[in-house]
């Protein structure tokens, strides 16, 4: 049951449902968010308690809350009191229903008397990667990329192996951002003040994702995803730990359009938001001397399968936001080769001992 489901309701409202669900303590915790399509209604979140019988599903939300539509969080009522004159928020919501599979078809009923049906879907997480691609030589991508007219709308990222996009923090089975901030960031926040020069402002957003950029730099899970400016770079991150006598299979370059996503789509402004996100950082690089060299940008996400997030926005909006270009393994020599020459190297892109050694361990073995 664990993982990130998520589908629609409707009946007297209708909207987009999220579900996160945690075993916590040997128990199904869930953070559900509703989101209601008519912009005059509030949307909510709620914390749920939920038990599973065989193929039967039960849950009981309470401790609701609205979502403030300006950042995309549980806010007090007199802070949103203004978005929802008249509007009464109900105490409790309870829904049933039955589990196939990765399915869940439910029936919900508010304490209010507002009920429906509604049915949520989770993407299973060992499943490779599904989004169309095109395979191109490494000639043919340098052509592409340099004929673009709006190549500096793009950010790049390079993947060896075919995975979906997912953050780090996903791939751990954790879904509650509520629980991971409030718990693991201000442990680890102690915890960097006593090896770091600089003390970061974690209520300041762009400390905060400055914070977490350094920490998953350095292995720890994060809801962000590594990004660049440059074609290139990605390249050399798609490349890096290929082997330099491989000939099979193909590495993986992601271009995603963020001029037109941000034109689309409302930007999270702190990294607690319920409402589903996909926001573009360019954060501090404070204590972190990567983010420079590497042209890092940063993508904050709540969503665990962002490919078919995409795919979905994709459709509804008629607009093509991601691409995905497969380059062959067996040119791994050659590319590292031209992006040695242009500067590209782990000596460059890591600063220190360690990018030093790495990049003279490729030269020399």
């Amino acid at each position: 049951m664990q993982g990130q489901w998520i589908g629609s309701f409707e009946g007297t409202n209708k909207g987009l449902a999220i579900l996160n669900i945690e075993l916590i303590n040997d128990e199904y915790i869930g953070i559900l968010a509703a989101i209601d399509y008519d912009l005059e209604m509030p949307s909510i979140t709620s914390k749920c308690k939920i038990q599973i019988k065989e193929k039967n599903f039960e849950g009981i939300g309470s401790d609701i809350a609205i979502i403030n539509p300006a950042s995309g969080t549980p806010d007090l009522p007199e802070r949103v009191k203004d978005f929802y004159i008249g509007k009464i928020l109900p105490e409790s919501i309870t829904f049933r229903g039955e589990v196939e599979k990765n399915i869940i078809n439910f029936k919900w009923k508010s304490s209010i008397g507002t009920e429906g049906v509604g049915s949520i879907e989770r993407s299973d997480p060992s499943e490779r990667s599904k989004y169309p691609t095109t395979k191109m030589s490494w000639g043919q991508f340098k052509d592409y990329i340099l004929k673009k007219t709006n190549k500096r709308d793009y950010i790049f990222r390079g993947q060896k192996e075919d995975w979906k996009l997912r953050t780090s923090f996903h791939r751990t089975g954790r879904y509650n951002l509520f629980r991971y901030t409030r718990t693991d960031v201000n442990t680890l926040h102690r915890y960097f003040s006593a090896n770091v020069k600089h003390f970061y402002r974690i209520e300041d957003a762009k400390e905060h994702g400055a914070l977490l950029s350094l920490a998953q730099h350095h292995g720890f899970p994060t809801p962000l995803l590594d990004w660049t400016e440059s074609p290139f770079i990605a390249a050399f991150f798609a490349f890096e730990d290929v082997l330099k006598d491989e000939i099979e299979d193909y590495v993986r370059i992601f271009l995603f359009d963020r001029k037109k996503w941000i034109e689309t789509h409302i930007q999270a402004s702190i990294i607690e938001s319920v409402v589903p996100t996909i926001s573009i950082f360019e954060f501090l690089p404070i204590e972190n001397r990567r983010m420079i060299p590497q042209q890092a940008i940063t993508i904050f996400t709540n969503i665990d399968d962002i490919e078919k997030f995409i795919t979905i926005n994709q459709e509804r909006d008629k607009n093509r936001y991601l691409e995905i270009i497969e380059l062959p393994r067996k040119e791994r020599n050659m590319v590292m080769d031209e992006l040695n020459y242009m500067g590209i190297t782990a000596g460059a892109l890591f600063p220190g001992l360690n990018g030093i050694c790495k990049e003279l361990r490729d030269k020399f073995f």
